[in-house]
């Protein structure tokens, strides 16, 4: 029992502190990608959404407002947007009664411990999301016990650690303005395809699709 409610405790101490910081600018977090993103969020969206199918039902990790969601939402069957943080779910939730979209929805959910049942999703989608994580490995983990063998997960990844020492200097300049977000990971693209294989997903796309700063888009399947 002790043991329970020790890991029950670490965990609401974690989801705390993963969600803190998004909760925290989730009133700005559009002008945010506007101002400062807006280039690369063009590219990002086209790159995910080129492996949209109209039967897909999409489940996207980390959506925050709703970026990726709304613009692949055309394209697919359904999506269901997941977010930690309860206030970027609320934004979402508000965008989306304005939207009018029919097959997308908003939930607040926990990366490590998700509530939908197995293929329920023919892909998974996450866009500057796993090097926020304090254990990216288990968030892919466990999207793989609900993906079925040969469905996908598509995942778009700063990668700091392939990024030369001028990008990774911005990441000062950008804490100075929006704060630091708990968890940090500067991966190199070796250490995050690691991690895909490892929790049993096999890479068959790999490509940069921005350069300064360096990130990486990754086509996995479940084995």
């Amino acid at each position: 029992m002790f043991l329970t409610d020790n890991k029950d405790s670490d965990t609401v101490k974690r989801k705390k502190e993963e969600s803190r910081f998004w909760s925290k600018i989730s009133n700005s977090y559009d002008d945010w990608i506007e101002q400062g993103f807006k280039e690369q969020y063009k590219v990002f969206k086209s790159k995910i959404a080129s492996y949209i199918q109209s039967g897909d039902s999409v489940l996207e990790i980390g959506t925050g407002t709703g970026e990726i969601a709304f613009y692949i939402a055309p394209k697919c069957k359904n999506v269901t947007g997941t977010d930690i943080s309860p206030e970027m779910i609320d934004i979402a939730r508000k965008k989306n009664t304005e939207s009018g979209y029919k097959n997308l929805s908003f939930q607040v959910e926990d990366a490590y411990n998700l509530s939908f049942d197995k293929n329920e999703f023919t892909k998974i989608v996450s866009c500057n999301v796993l090097q926020t994580m304090k254990n990216p490995y288990k968030s892919i983990q466990e999207c793989g016990t609900i993906l079925d063998k040969g469905n996908e997960y598509l995942s778009i990844t700063y990668c700091f650690g392939n990024s030369n020492l001028f990008e990774q200097a911005k990441l000062i300049k950008w804490v100075i303005l929006y704060g630091k977000p708990k968890y940090w990971n500067n991966f190199k693209s070796d250490e995050l395809i690691n991690l895909f294989q490892e929790a049993g997903f096999e890479i068959i796309e790999k490509e940069w699709v921005w350069d300064k700063p360096a990130v990486l888009f990754l086509r996995s399947r479940k084995m």
